[in-house]
């Protein structure tokens, strides 16, 4: 392939998202957001003519305005059709990621979580394929089932506070378009957490322990639960260990 790796991202992560690609090598993607369509051509510039926009004032059931882009017929574009599922999900970076997100996530704020819908793919696409790859991102993502009335099975991602949020919500503030600012939040996801992981360190040894809350800690250390807030906010050692909020996702905004 001869595209750059911005590209190859929006192609690729769109492909997996809301994206098609046609046998001849025509990419067509849309939304109802025209920012999110423009900010894909501008991209993708080499591979569009001035008629690469189509505007359709009532789409689909919900009756809504929607915005379309469509590439010219390519070679390179016709390659990432035959690439597998694996294949697509090893060349993802950070912006494939996003790309992905962006097309086929959602934000729950009141859990903090993300879905990924991923429902065109079996279970066990899930588990050899989506699964490992976004745990290359430091993603511990998870399976849900969503059964449908007639009896149909389909499977999505989901993405808790705790497992990778918070690296979902970088890459996704890395795109600078405003329309879907609804998907991502401001501050530290780890703030919000009712119960935060502790890591005691023993300063003699050097051995770390992860707890999953301060409850956890205060047994171990046979105390009492203000007294190991205080030492971490204070970062003093205690019968001989240091004491430290612990963040799954280790990432700072």
């Amino acid at each position: 392939m001869i595209m750059n790796n911005n590209e190859l991202q929006i192609l690729t992560g769109s492909a997996l998202g809301d994206g098609h690609i046609t046998p001849n090598g025509t990419f067509t993607t849309g939304s109802k957001h025209k920012e999110w369509i423009d900010y894909k051509a501008n991209i993708l510039s080499k591979y569009t003519t001035d008629k690469w926009y189509n505007f359709i004032e009532k789409n689909g059931y919900n009756q809504t305005p929607y915005h379309t882009l469509r590439t010219s017929v390519n070679d390179d574009i016709r390659l990432i059709l035959s690439m597998s599922l694996k294949e697509k999900l090893d060349t993802l970076d950070e912006l494939g990621l996003a790309i992905w997100f962006y097309d086929d996530g959602s934000f729950h704020q009141i859990d903090m979580r993300y879905h990924l819908y991923t429902n065109s793919f079996t279970e066990e696409e899930h588990i050899r394929y989506i699964l490992p790859a976004l745990m290359r991102f430091g993603i511990k993502a998870g399976i849900a089932k969503d059964r449908k009335q007639d009896g149909r099975v389909f499977y999505y991602t989901t993405i808790g506070k705790k497992t990778g949020a918070q690296i979902v919500n970088k890459a996704l503030k890395k795109v600078p378009v405003k329309c879907y600012k609804y998907k991502t939040y401001h501050g530290n996801i780890n703030d919000t957490l009712r119960n935060k992981f502790v890591k005691t360190t023993n300063v003699n040894t050097g051995k770390i322990i992860i707890h999953d809350s301060i409850n956890v800690t205060r047994k171990y250390l046979k105390t009492h639960q203000e007294k190991i807030k205080k030492l971490i906010i204070l970062n003093q050692v205690f019968k001989g260990h240091l004491i430290e909020y612990y963040y799954y996702c280790n990432i700072t905004e």
